[in-house]
């Protein structure tokens, strides 16, 4: 499946996928249809970019996945067992490296010093 800019498509392949997405800019979405004795279902996703000759090729994306509620019986699994594991929030700030103390705390010496030779000559 492709996209043109602009433009509007769909695809159904009934009962198990339906995608809608409406040009570049636009947005992508599935819904999954689990059917009647399948026990599992591998999603994954492929985005490719073809930047003409001659042109300029800025890219950016936000991708989000969601899932609605279980039916009874149902679960999240992962293989790997790190799926839906990245939702523990932002990372916390780093601690600066000893080299970057030392400069930082010779900096506000050498301020300090300064404003004491000024108070020290004004006087």
């Amino acid at each position: 499946m492709s996209f043109n800019e602009g433009g509007v498509y769909s695809y159904d392949s009934s009962p198990q996928w339906t995608f809608s997405a409406n040009g570049v800019g636009g947005t992508l979405s599935a819904i999954l249809s689990i059917p009647v004795g399948m026990t599992t279902m591998g999603i994954g996703a492929d985005l490719q970019l073809d930047c003409r000759a001659g042109t300029d090729c800025l890219f950016g994306h936000t991708a989000s996945l969601g899932f609605g509620p279980l039916a009874s019986g149902l679960s999240y699994t992962s293989a790997s067992g790190t799926f839906l594991t990245g939702l523990v929030g932002p990372p916390t700030g780093g601690v600066p490296e000893p080299g970057t103390w030392a400069l930082m705390i010779t900096g506000f010496g050498s301020v300090g010093a300064m404003i004491r030779r000024r108070r020290l000559a004004a006087a």
